[in-house]
């Protein structure tokens, strides 16, 4: 048998070998993929970046609806980044400062900046990110922690 062959049924065996143990983990644990995962009432601070660009028709409706989630309000830091919009989009966010959302304006420097800015300002265990144009359910950070 020469070197290459040798080297062939290696490589053949190993694979097997990886694949069938892939297989057997699968087959063990199969039942615990379609487990929920169990809240441990970890409630840790949690801050949430809105980057903003001429968003002044969502912005209010997002705001509202983290605003109105099912988590501790001590415990949500609410941080909007309105990146040099065009048109009332910080206007209209700085309307939510007097709930504890924290509003920046940057020049126009596009959405990763604008999430770099608000990770400066963010002071919770875990950041979390999203579109000024999104709604999240009342339940979404409870789901989510787990």
């Amino acid at each position: 048998m020469d070197l290459i062959s040798l080297l062939n049924y290696s490589i053949a065996f190993f694979s097997l070998f990886t694949v069938l143990f892939f297989i057997l983990l699968f087959i063990k644990y199969r039942k615990d993929i379609y487990l929920k995962p169990v809240s441990k009432d970890w409630e840790p601070v949690v801050s949430i970046i809105i980057p903003a660009y001429n968003e002044s028709e969502h912005i209010e409706k997002t705001v509202e609806s983290l605003l109105s989630l099912d988590y501790p309000r001590e415990k949500l830091d609410l941080i909007v980044v309105d990146d040099g919009s065009k048109d009332d989009t910080y206007s209209r966010a700085c309307k939510y400062k007097v709930d504890g959302v924290q509003v920046f304006t940057q020049n126009n420097a596009g959405k990763g900046a604008a999430l770099n800015h608000g990770i400066k300002y963010a002071k919770g265990e875990l950041v979390a990110t999203m579109d000024a144009d999104s709604f999240v359910a009342a339940n979404t950070i409870r789901e989510l922690l787990p």
